[in-house]
């Protein structure tokens, strides 16, 4: 790849990325914003417990398709297609996913409503009132599923096109509508907790009617067509079921530590579930690096252009590190000040606050193995090697159930936490092994090299947020929200900028590509 080259794809990367990691960031605050409200109208406890626990299974379902199940088995066959003009047959191929797709949503939506006790018990180890609560909250949220079902083929056809705009949006409003109707719903009309299952469903329609137009645009054509002789269509569920599987297995490791942790006592699902979102918020943001990048590499490999995919997926590693570890840290040392700016009013009290500033720093440290874990299984995927990750995946899930059977028994909730970070860790590595032995030499030195400069820049920042966050606890009154906001903002902010100038002056090709970007935007204007 040449250098020039190796720059337009950097920046047309960035441009994906920027778009995706804005409208992330946008849906995630909105995201934190529910937890908020519910946390503030309800308190963590019984209530609280039994719709976090109801949540998992639209979230999981969200997570896995929207997030990237059906789009990483689709985006490589349909790559194929258009790689070789044959669009006709790449269409075709698309409407049959569709179509099959929607008979399995409603398949899906019935059976997940006639069986939802036993699902339940399955995640929860709840009785009584508490156990009656989840069940029809779990009902009502997995209306959910249907949409979100299909939002994953539309998200696939749209992003093989480049168009990521369509998805990032409908997250947005997807989280919007989960607020707006939520509170709507559980306050002026009395529904209660049920107020904001019901807003999940609607936002997961309105996320649908965000793909319908761009479709449009595209010149998509609906077809009621089932056609299993179009060999895209085998292909493609040749790839599909081990890449459900591969994306699920984060979310059922997260459903294990919660049937671990519901047996510890009332708001511990909550208290850990705060966390934990906090901690997901930079690694599904650094998701949207590897999905920038994702249909272009799935394009190079599939016409055997091995080196441009190699370049890709390095640059995808390198620019992960470079906003992975410094998010690490940032959560780590500012834990107490963000979880206290964020929770602290309502029925929370200091003491929720000190238990989820807690985990939130134990959970943190994982932040780094599962953004790269998400990047090397979309490698694989470009590949179309689905067999890899799924048995990288079903050893961590072994390893966090068993970690987690032992380490609860000694810490309690840590050590739930502890048991999902050290598997994040071995999925991390296994698959940075495997992948090494299918493609051969990755550029391993200029990615060493890279995240030596990404360490030296985290810990300047880390020793620099260390000191200033002394100082502020020793002499602010912390006791009002607007100074909670101006600590939290201000140790950010300096952060932010103590990394971004020790990048730049010990030279980091991340720092340094995007200083040259926005000086040739400069120069245009």
């Amino acid at each position: 790849m040449t250098e020039d080259k190796k720059k337009n794809g950097i920046q047309g990367m960035l441009k994906a990325t920027s778009i995706m990691v804005i409208a992330n960031l946008v849906g995630s605050v909105l995201g934190f914003g529910k937890s908020i409200l519910i946390n503030s109208i309800f308190g963590p406890g019984m209530e609280t417990d039994a719709y976090n626990a109801a949540f998992k299974i639209p979230d999981f379902i969200y997570t896995i398709l929207v997030g990237g199940g059906l789009s990483s088995a689709f985006i490589p066959i349909f790559s194929q297609y258009l790689a070789r003009n044959e669009k006709k047959r790449g269409y075709r191929m698309a409407n049959t996913v569709l179509n099959l797709v929607v008979v399995f949503a409603v398949g899906l939506s019935i059976l997940g409503l006639i069986f939802t006790p036993q699902l339940t018990r399955l995640l929860v180890d709840y009785t009584g009132e508490g156990f009656d609560l989840t069940v029809r909250l779990t009902r009502i949220m997995f209306l959910q599923s249907f949409f979100m079902c299909l939002v994953g083929v539309f998200m696939g056809i749209l992003q093989t096109y480049q168009d990521f705009a369509p998805s990032s949006i409908g997250a947005v409003f997807y989280n919007l509508c989960i607020v707006v109707f939520g509170v709507l719903l559980s306050q002026t009309f009395g529904l209660g907790i049920a107020g904001f299952s019901i807003s999940v469903v609607i936002g997961a329609f309105v996320d649908l009617l965000c793909h319908i137009r761009p479709l449009k645009r595209a010149k998509f054509e609906y077809m009621p067509i089932i056609d299993f002789k179009e060999e895209g269509v085998k292909q493609f569920f040749r790839l599909l079921w081990p890449s459900l599987l591969g994306m699920s297995v984060n979310q059922i490791n997260i459903m294990v530590n919660q049937k671990f942790a519901s047996g510890l006592g009332d708001s511990t699902i909550t208290v850990m579930g705060n966390a934990l979102q906090i901690m997901n918020l930079p690694v599904n943001m650094f998701a949207a690096i590897s999905l920038a990048i994702f249909p272009a590499m799935s394009q190079s490999y599939s016409i055997g252009k091995v080196d441009d995919y190699k370049e890709n997926l390095r640059i995808g590693f390198n620019t992960t590190n470079f906003v992975a570890f410094p998010s690490m840290a940032g959560l780590i040392f500012l834990s107490k000040p963000v979880i206290r700016m964020m929770f602290l009013q309502g029925k929370t009290t200091a003491k929720d606050v000190d238990n989820i500033a807690f985990y939130l720093i134990v959970y943190s440290i994982g932040i780094v193995a599962y953004s790269l874990r998400v990047h090397l299984n979309r490698c694989f995927y470009a590949a179309q090697d689905t067999k890899t990750p799924v048995t990288v995946n079903i050893i961590v899930l072994t390893i966090n159930i068993i970690l987690s059977f032992v380490f609860v028994k000694f810490w309690q909730g840590g050590g739930l936490a502890a048991a999902y970070v050290v598997a994040g860790f071995v999925s991390m590595i296994l698959n940075f092994v495997l992948l090494r032995k299918k493609i051969g030499r990755m550029g391993i030195t200029q990615m060493v090299r890279s995240l030596v400069k990404t360490v030296i820049s985290t810990t300047v920042m880390s020793v620099v947020l260390i000191i200033l966050t002394k100082i502020c606890e020793a002499n602010l009154d912390l006791s009002g929200k607007l100074m909670q906001l101006i600590e939290t903002v201000g140790l950010t902010f300096v952060g932010i900028i103590v990394y971004f100038v020790t990048a730049y002056l010990i030279k980091a090709e991340e720092m340094t590509t995007v200083i040259d970007i926005i000086k040739r935007k400069i120069k245009r204007h």
